[in-house]
């Protein structure tokens, strides 16, 4: 019951806004207020209507069914990144040099 309640009022919230905003140079301030008004007695009186083949709840049960089976599934852990290899010592990267780390033979 109270699921029913919070997602008819969002989506009710929702489509006040959507009305404000595409009317918003033609509703005057009582519709706009008879609007909110509608919102406030749906929080205000939890009022069940009867069920039908179509509405907001039943368009929801799909994604809830997935959420839920995500939700199920165990997150494999992943494996951190490979780290880069460390520097090797100054001596290997002197090219021509004897790698002992002295200046090349003349």
């Amino acid at each position: 019951m109270m699921k029913e309640s919070l997602i008819t009022s969002s989506v009710l919230i929702l489509a006040v806004l959507a009305i404000r905003q595409l009317f918003k140079r033609v509703l005057s301030r009582r519709l706009q207020y008879g609007l909110w008004a509608l919102v406030l007695v749906r929080l205000l009186v939890p009022v069940s209507l009867p069920a039908v083949n179509f509405s907001i709840l039943t368009a929801t049960q799909p994604v809830q069914a997935a959420v839920a089976l995500r939700l199920e599934r165990p997150i494999a852990p992943q494996a951190p990144p490979p780290r880069p290899p460390p520097p090797g010592p100054p001596q290997a990267r002197n090219p021509g040099g004897t790698g002992a780390g002295g200046p090349p033979p003349a």
